[in-house]
């Protein structure tokens, strides 16, 4: 009878602990969310760019490497002033598997805005069918080739 009753606390404590988990994921998630929505809202205004030729120049989908994803965009300042610029090199987010540097063109155009040459690139997504091309072996072919440009 004694080990009955113990089961069953058991079995109880286990079964609130799956609801304590559930529960709390569930609203660190809803949590997440709102905080992303009331976050990214409040910098959208700040961080934006009337994109114009008096702002900058996009060249977009340069080529530098065999892969029919590596491509690049650079966006050069309109201000012809300054002899050296700094460069900003982004890579899209995706863990090298998801994700497009048309995603981020806001980001480019705000940096470049502010006097920066910016570059968003493009790379050969891992997937089943292009298992090579991880982080590692793309990231130097990558760098060599787009500095060679």
């Amino acid at each position: 009878m004694r080990n009955k009753n113990t089961d069953r606390r058991k079995g109880r404590k286990r079964g609130l602990f799956v609801l304590l988990c559930i529960g709390a994921f569930a609203a660190s998630f809803v949590a997440s969310n709102v905080i992303h929505k009331v976050y990214q809202n409040s910098l959208v205004g700040k961080y934006t760019v009337d994109w114009s030729d008096e702002v900058g120049t996009v060249y977009s989908d340069i080529a530098y490497g065999e892969g029919e994803a590596n491509k690049f965009d650079i966006y050069v300042p309109a201000d012809k002033s300054k002899e050296t610029y700094g460069l900003i090199i982004y890579l899209h987010p995706g863990g090298f598997t998801t994700g497009d540097k048309s995603g981020d063109a806001d980001v480019l155009e705000y940096y470049c805005s502010l006097g920066y040459v910016t570059a968003g690139i493009n790379y050969t997504l891992r997937t089943d069918e292009h298992p090579e091309a991880m982080c590692t072996r793309s990231r130097w072919r990558s760098k060599r080739r787009f500095l060679m440009w």
